[in-house]
């Protein structure tokens, strides 16, 4: 799958006070790991939070049907919480870049469907398609499908040799990036 490139988009400060927060939730003893896990997800929100780098077939179908990601979730591969304790419940510290580096590589997640989100693990998933870095760049906790994503999920589709018939009708959707300024 494709990954994100999170360093890039993190300043050397930005990635130094982060680092910070870690230690500083790391030696609170007495709080629980999930709400260390919320603190240090609530700092970390940023450009690339989830960002969705592959799709379930069963996902991708329902896209193409449908026309929306109304009823599809981002699933992440391993559970929020089990991230948050191999952060938090252990002997000593990670290093910046093991902080780093298995933070946001397991912050990375796979547009499924409702029925496939909701049983721990990816076992049962369908299989997972790649997505290029370019689609589904729209951030936030609800996925939301442009033009642009929908001709690329079609493509998909068809380069698999499967085709589904569209349960909606096209309409004018926002395109990726600001909107354009009328002139007067």
């Amino acid at each position: 799958m494709a990954t994100i490139p999170w360093h890039e988009s993190l300043s050397k400060q930005a990635q130094a006070d982060l680092y910070r927060l870690y230690e500083v939730l790391f030696e609170v003893r007495d709080l629980p790991a999930p709400n260390k896990q919320r603190a240090f997800e609530a700092a970390a929100v940023g450009k690339h939070t989830w960002p969705i780098v592959g799709i379930t077939m069963d996902a991708l179908k329902h896209l193409c049907t449908k026309g929306t990601c109304d009823g599809l979730r981002r699933a992440h591969r391993v559970k929020r919480i089990d991230r948050a304790a191999a952060m938090f419940v252990r002997a000593e510290r990670m290093t910046p870049d093991e902080l780093f580096k298995h933070f946001f590589e397991l912050d990375e997640v796979v547009l499924a469907t409702v029925k496939e989100n909701g049983r721990h693990g990816m076992t049962h998933w369908a299989e997972v398609i790649d997505v290029p870095v370019e689609y589904f760049t729209r951030t936030g906790m609800k996925a939301v499908a442009t033009d642009e994503d929908l001709a690329w999920a079609n493509g998909a589709l068809r380069s698999r040799g499967i085709a589904v018939v569209p349960e909606f009708t096209p309409k004018k959707r926002r395109r990726k990036g600001p909107a354009k300024k009328k002139s007067h």
